[in-house]
């Protein structure tokens, strides 16, 4: 009998074993091709983000796909598709996965500079941002671009069911203690924000009490106690910084004027103008001080709008958004590391 562990036959060969084999090779080989093809599917199935500039025919032809298969695999009825529309892509011979990014410009950015740190090509940058005049940016724009979106290394699965690999350990540093070096394990890229952010508000605000990082995830990742989340180093829980505190005094709800508004919005605006998070669990009623503090230092309608859920308890939006049993502490949820761009 022939060797069925390395059967990979591909479509046409499914085909051939209904014309020839004994009733029970027919019925094990077809088995196999359904699997193999299935699997092949899914292992090569991509998802793409549509940009400004994109058409079904320059998407078909990086990927190296037919226009009809698109239309197919995503149920279009013409050729018509819409900015930040996803669709799916099976199979192909180029082209990659990729997801939408916001970049914030900064003092001293040029189109040509941020072009070149994004690792896009500035001819890109511009098409994907055709309302912009790139060689006439301001402090405070926001440009959109688009990165690869591969699976980081650091972690697998999701939040509620996944495990880390390659973590790195969070020691304590400027502005943050440990309360468990064992839960104190998180992605790259996580770890460095939680640094960084840290780092840049203590040494504005050096004489205050540090705050307190409680659970990120185990070394290795997986189910930690008290949490559905914090199973990939996406995660962490850490105290919020309170007004007037010279040392840490525990776990505690904390009252809208007793939050350091200041020093908690030069945390959180580090994080959201590098794009670093998917969103900040925060109790509505602390969110109210941060909103009024962040639009009166001149943030925009539209970045209030895309950053907190406030004034609309109802809204389930914003990346500071509210969620029960956040009165005493903050719960970030992290991005994956964005990929080079495409």
């Amino acid at each position: 009998m022939k060797n069925l562990s390395n059967t990979s036959p591909g479509r046409e060969g499914c085909l051939r074993t209904r014309e020839k084999g004994p009733p029970g090779w027919l019925a094990i080989a077809m088995l196999l091709c359904t699997m193999a093809l299935a699997s092949t599917a899914s292992a090569q199935q991509t998802r793409y983000t549509v940009a400004p500039g994109d058409t079904l025919g320059s998407i078909a032809a990086e990927h190296g796909v037919r226009i009809a298969d698109l239309r197919r695999w995503n149920r279009l009825s013409g050729d018509s598709i819409r900015v930040d529309q996803v669709l799916v892509i099976r199979g192909g011979s180029g082209g990659s996965a990729r997801e939408r990014r916001t970049y914030v410009v900064r003092s001293g950015d040029t189109g040509l500079a941020i072009a070149s740190r994004l690792r896009v090509r500035f001819a890109d940058l511009q098409r994907w941002n055709p309302r912009a005049n790139l060689d006439r940016i301001h402090v405070g724009q926001r440009l959109t671009y688009y990165v690869a979106a591969q699976p980081p290394a650091g972690r697998r699965g999701t939040p509620n069911r996944g495990r880390l690999v390659d973590g790195v350990q969070l020691e304590s540093g400027n502005g943050f203690r440990i309360r468990d070096p064992a839960r104190s394990w998180g992605t790259a890229f996580s770890i460095a924000h939680i640094e960084a952010a840290y780092g840049r508000t203590s040494l504005r605000f050096p004489d205050l009490a540090p705050v307190q990082v409680a659970d990120i995830s185990f070394q290795r990742g997986g189910r930690i106690g008290g949490h559905a989340s914090h199973q990939n180093g996406l995660d962490a829980d850490i105290t919020y910084f309170v007004r007037g505190e010279e040392e840490f005094n525990g776990w505690r709800r904390i009252r809208p004027d007793e939050l350091d508004v200041e020093r908690q919005w030069t945390l959180l605006q580090s994080w959201l103008l590098n794009d670093a998070v998917e969103y900040v669990f925060i109790d509505f009623a602390l969110q109210q001080p941060l909103y009024e503090h962040a639009q009166a230092r001149g943030a925009s309608a539209e970045e209030l709008e895309e950053w907190f859920q406030y004034p609309n308890r109802g809204r389930r939006s914003g990346v500071i958004r509210h969620e029960p049993g956040h009165a005493d502490h903050l719960h970030v949820r992290f991005r994956e590391a964005p990929s080079p761009g495409y």
